[in-house]
């Protein structure tokens, strides 16, 4: 299977719904029913571009799914805020789970999103001191001001 060269609105939620998987079933997300769309908008502004289709090239394509599954993972974790466990018929569930399984899955797709994120880059440069304590001075060129 070839890995794609372009994304369209559809394709795109087809993805970000495949990286959700088993969450987005037990979550009753689906593409038809427009789950995705707003999704696919936050991501096109995070992105920096108002058009899908224009997006090519491996590396724009990487970042394109990297950020569409942040925006994935986040909207998982607003939409499990609420869940919370429960005991009842002799039964235990435990439905925060999801949300805290979401949440670690945002982390893990927000550090691979900042690979693309300038602020944090790191530039390393070389600090060179003007007035150095240790430089060594004859006693006839120190002076006094």
């Amino acid at each position: 299977m070839a890995a794609p060269t372009s994304y369209t609105e559809t394709s795109l939620k087809i993805y970000m719904h495949t990286a959700l998987s088993a969450v987005a079933t037990a979550l009753g997300w689906t593409v038809q029913d427009g789950n995705y769309d707003e999704l696919v908008n936050e991501t096109l502004l995070v992105y920096g571009t108002d058009d899908v289709t224009g997006i090519s090239g491996q590396d724009n394509i990487r970042k394109l799914r990297t950020l569409a599954r942040v925006e994935a993972w986040r909207a998982v974790v607003r939409e499990t805020a609420g869940d919370y466990d429960f005991s009842a018929d002799g039964g235990s569930y435990k439905r925060s789970q999801i949300h805290a399984q979401a949440k670690m899955a945002l982390e893990a797709a927000q550090d691979e999103a900042a690979l693309y994120d300038d602020s944090y880059r790191v530039v390393v440069d070389q600090v060179k001191h003007v007035h150095d304590p240790y430089a060594y001075f004859p006693d006839e060129e120190r002076t006094i001001p």
